[in-house]
C-alpha cells in the first residue's frame, strides 16, 4: 500500500470517528453504533474505537454488550476514559464494587475527571454510603457544574 493509500485510509478513519461522534451526540445511537462497529471491524486493535463503541452501548442501556469492548480496549491501552466507560457499564448493571474500582482507576489517571467522580458518587450512594457520595458529587460539580445534567442527557445514569 502506497503513502497516498495510507493517507486515504487515515482520512476515512478520521471521518468515521467524527461522524460516529456526531451521531452519538445528536441521539442517533444506532447510527453511531454502526459507525463505531465499522471502525472496529476495519481495525480490531483500535482501542479508541472499542471504547467509543462500549460507551455508545452504555448510552443505549446495553451495558452488558459493551463490557467486552471496554475490556479489549483496556488490554490494548489503559486510559481514564475507558475505565470511566466500563465504570458506567458496571454501574448500569448494579455491579457496584467493580464500578467503584474502575472509577478509582480512572481518577488515578485523571484526578479531575468529573464523570468518574460523579459515577463513583452514584455507586457509593447506591451502596448506602451517603457521605462518600456527597463528597464525590461536590468534587465533580466543582470541576464541571453541569456534570449531572450532562450524564442525564447522555442516558448513562441508572
Amino acid at each position: 500500500m502506497g503513502k497516498y493509500d495510507l493517507a486515504i485510509q487515515d482520512y476515512d478513519a478520521a471521518l468515521g470517528f467524527n461522524r460516529a461522534y456526531a451521531y452519538l451526540k445528536s441521539g442517533q445511537y444506532e447510527q453511531a453504533l454502526a459507525d463505531y462497529s465499522s471502525l472496529v471491524q476495519k481495525n480490531p486493535d483500535d482501542a479508541s474505537a472499542l471504547n467509543n463503541r462500549c460507551w455508545t452501548l452504555v448510552v443505549m442501556h446495553r451495558a452488558r454488550e459493551g463490557l467486552s469492548d471496554c475490556d479489549r480496549s483496556l488490554n490494548l491501552r489503559a486510559v481514564a476514559n475507558t475505565f470511566d466507560s466500563r465504570g458506567f457499564a458496571y454501574l448500569q448493571l448494579d455491579d457496584l464494587a467493580p464500578a467503584i474500582t474502575d472509577f478509582d482507576r480512572a481518577l488515578e489517571l485523571d484526578p479531575k475527571k468529573a464523570s468518574s467522580l460523579f459515577g463513583r458518587g452514584k455507586a457509593e450512594e447506591l451502596k448506602g454510603d451517603k457521605l462518600a457520595a456527597a463528597r464525590d458529587y461536590a468534587a465533580a460539580r466543582a470541576i464541571q457544574s453541569d456534570i449531572e445534567a450532562d450524564l442525564v442527557r447522555q442516558h448513562v445514569l441508572p
